[in-house]
């Protein structure tokens, strides 16, 4: 059974597949076919998602950061850290954590990578308190990480229009 919170992400999803075939300068099929034809196969990254429903208190990170002893993991993309600093860059036991906040108790996006991945950093946007992206070479490629906290049903229409556009720039920008 689905709750209406994955109902709206599907939605969502759609709706950003959308815009971005609808504009042929996004899509570049060479790329598809090279990812497709194994210049990745031997590198399997293990992603994770998670809403963290604060990281204001230093004991909250504490706890997010012994949750991830517990599995495999090589990034993880965070969304209501609710951290107040627009762009923050921090390490802890070598994990690379690079947060994108702006209201205290609201919203915030962050992007961890794992220790064995933080040497390929490359860069860090923070793009709003919603969006952020991280740039990191494996493999001698460069992979594009995007943490998106997309606002809810009762928010706007214009403010998921804005993450929208937030999201085409980063990919636009990611494509140069």
């Amino acid at each position: 059974m689905h709750d209406n919170s994955s109902i709206l992400v599907n939605q969502e999803v759609d709706a950003f597949t959308e815009l971005v075939q609808s504009d042929s300068t996004l899509l570049a099929d060479q790329d598809v076919a090279a990812f497709l034809s194994g210049e990745l196969q031997d590198v399997k990254l293990t992603l994770l998602l998670k809403n963290v429903t604060s990281l204001l208190h230093e004991d909250r990170e504490s706890q997010v950061f012994a949750e991830l002893t517990t599995v495999r993991w090589d990034v993880v993309a965070l969304n209501e850290t609710w951290r107040e600093t627009k762009e923050e860059t921090w390490t802890i036991a070598g994990h690379l954590f690079l947060g994108s906040g702006g209201s205290k108790g609201s919203n915030g996006v962050a992007v961890i990578l794992h220790r064995r991945w933080a040497k390929g950093f490359q860069s860090f946007k923070a793009v709003s308190d919603r969006v952020c992206s991280v740039d990191v070479n494996i493999n001698e490629r460069r992979l594009r990480f995007i943490a998106v906290y997309m606002p809810t049903a009762w928010h706007p229409e214009a403010a998921a229009d804005g993450v929208y556009t937030e999201l085409t720039g980063l990919y636009c920008d990611a494509r140069r």
